[in-house]
């Protein structure tokens, strides 16, 4: 299997030097407007330091891609598994797809898909990260995957060199997720198909739901997950395809399900949010919003005792959920997880980032007689969801959400709390950091 760089990515490589560098519903925020098929003005959007500093925030660094349209960003890092360097992903109308680095916004690497990126609207790259092995202190190269029209697409997270690309013999209907040993797609044919990643001409096993599937599967070791229009999450062990259980709910699960410590929180169509014990899918916890979830959950690990579930559910808005950690043993007790629902807050969107102490939510807004929303972000208290202050945002495509706690003990997620990241069509990317999450930053108390 190679690693070198491809020659169409060696021929980008020189583009690098020319960019300058100082992110589930989708994270798109507006489709709708008129001419988007136009190269759009290349000027630096409105967003200036006297803005950021009256909302407590610096510019943390901004990125400009040359010559470029910007019709897809993601942030991935593999938050899944609790480690792996996060990054950020634009996708551009020349169907190239780039890799920011998150703490300085420079070009890591660009590679030349030849063919559209599938899924913008959705998360269309997926990441496995290798741990390093203890008894041989051996690491293996860690991997990205997407979907290009009708190719299922290997590329080496580090260089970008690609590693192989198969073509599907169906039409696939969600984004790829992977396991150690396997990558994932779902089918129109309402199947899972598994191909090897050591031999990945053909399927290696495949499983057939009885409804489309649409979101994004996920692993937990040793077992992979499927979520369906069935109304089922589907349980296999990640090697074989054998299954293992299945959980049924009351509609249809039509978005990512998401793995935090050992949990699956799983939104549906049916108004709950469901709390699943990964390994033998019993339920611990279910709450239910009153509207269907229409976000894939965010989990913030924020130190130790201090983790929360961020989710949407339709006008209801936003809610935050503490995870409170297991009671301790006792005759008769499950020991299920505690939850508790910390607050709600009905005119926000979507969660976007966290803070010292506040979170940061989209909300927005359309007066009478406007045809475009006015976007704002708004900072709220972490623990009661009081309101604090607004920040206006002036036309924007993306605001990213940002799954980063400040206090998390992994350096490389704590070091980008409190980011707000948006992007701009016309190439650029704007990064805003809380003064209060930076190293001698001063904490606004009040």
């Amino acid at each position: 299997m190679s690693r070198n760089l491809s020659g169409a990515t060696l021929a980008l490589v020189a583009i690098i030097g020319s960019l300058s560098g100082v992110g589930c519903a989708s994270n798109r925020i507006i489709d709708d407007r008129p001419d988007r098929n136009e190269v759009p003005n290349p000027t630096r959007p409105p967003i200036t330091e006297e803005m950021a500093r009256k909302f407590g925030f610096i510019t943390y660094w901004d990125s400009f891609i040359e010559n470029e349209v910007i019709v897809g960003l993601q942030i991935e890092g593999d938050f899944e598994q609790g480690f792996g360097k996060p990054q950020l992903y634009a996708i551009t109308q020349s169907n190239r797809v780039y890799q920011i680095d998150l703490h300085s916004g420079m070009i890591n690497w660009v590679y030349d898909v030849g063919r559209p990126v599938a899924f913008l609207d959705r998360r269309p790259i997926a990441e496995w990260i290798y741990k390093t092995d203890k008894d041989t202190n051996f690491k293996r190269y860690d991997e990205i995957y997407f979907v290009a029209k009708d190719h299922l697409v290997a590329l080496d997270k580090e260089n970008g060199s690609e590693l192989w690309t198969v073509r599907l013999p169906f039409g696939a209907s969600c984004p790829p997720w992977t396991s150690s040993t396997h990558v994932y797609v779902g089918s129109w044919d309402d199947r899972v198909y598994a191909f090897r990643k050591d031999r990945h001409d053909i399927a290696d096993w495949s499983w057939r739901t009885d409804g489309d599937i649409l979101a994004r599967g996920l692993s937990e070791s040793p077992q992979t997950f499927a979520v369906a229009a069935d109304g089922k999450l589907h349980a296999f062990e990640a090697g074989s395809g054998d299954p293992r259980w299945t959980f049924h709910s009351e509609q249809r699960l039509l978005l990512d399900p998401l793995a935090f410590q050992k949990l699956l929180y799983v939104p549906g169509e049916d108004y709950n949010l469901y709390v699943l014990n990964a390994i033998d899918g019993l339920l611990e916890f279910r709450h239910c919003t009153g509207q269907p979830i229409t976000s894939h959950p965010v989990a913030v690990a924020n130190g130790e005792l201090d983790k929360a579930i961020y989710y949407t559910s339709g006008t209801e808005g936003v809610f935050a959920l503490a995870r409170r950690g297991r009671p301790r043993a006792s005759e008769g007790n499950p020991r299920k997880t505690i939850h508790e629902l910390l607050w709600q807050r009905k005119e926000a969107k979507r969660f976007l980032c966290r803070g010292a102490n506040d979170v940061y939510l989209l909300e927005a807004v359309k007066a009478e007689g406007e045809l475009f929303e006015t976007l704002k972000i708004t900072r709220v208290d972490a623990q009661k969801g009081s309101l604090r202050d607004t920040l206006t945002l002036p036309t924007v495509d993306w605001v990213m959400t940002a799954p980063f706690g400040p206090a998390n003990p992994n350096r490389d997620e704590g070091l980008l709390g409190g980011l707000l990241i948006l992007g701009f069509r016309n190439g650029w990317v704007i990064t805003l950091k809380e003064i209060a999450t930076l190293p001698g930053g001063v904490v606004d108390q009040n």
